[in-house]
């Protein structure tokens, strides 16, 4: 909003309204699941369950997201050139899942 406001003051104004609502029912929203998760949490948590997570900023998976990235930009600048837009809706779609 600021950015917008410094840009064009006048839409800025007009885009008050909207983006104050969005943002005060973003922010009850999470507010409310926060709540909600606290409890669960709290009732189903078990000091025996641990989750191993690995680091994310290890090279070999840096490597990886690195190569996965790659492929998708080829597959898209690929299909975009072989199948125009719906190339690229393919190749988001694969990349998605």
């Amino acid at each position: 909003m600021l950015i917008v406001l410094a840009v064009d003051p006048e839409l800025g104004w007009r885009l008050a309204w909207p983006v104050g609502v969005a943002t005060v029912i973003g922010l009850v929203g999470a507010l409310y699941l926060s709540y909600l998760g606290r409890h669960e949490q709290a009732e189903h948590s078990d000091p025996g369950d641990k989750i191993e997570t690995s680091n994310p900023l290890e090279l070999g998976t840096a490597i990886r997201f690195a190569i996965t990235l790659t492929v998708i930009i080829v597959l898209s600048r690929a299909a975009s050139a072989w199948a125009g837009t719906s190339g690229l809706y393919l190749v988001a779609g694969f990349g998605a899942g």
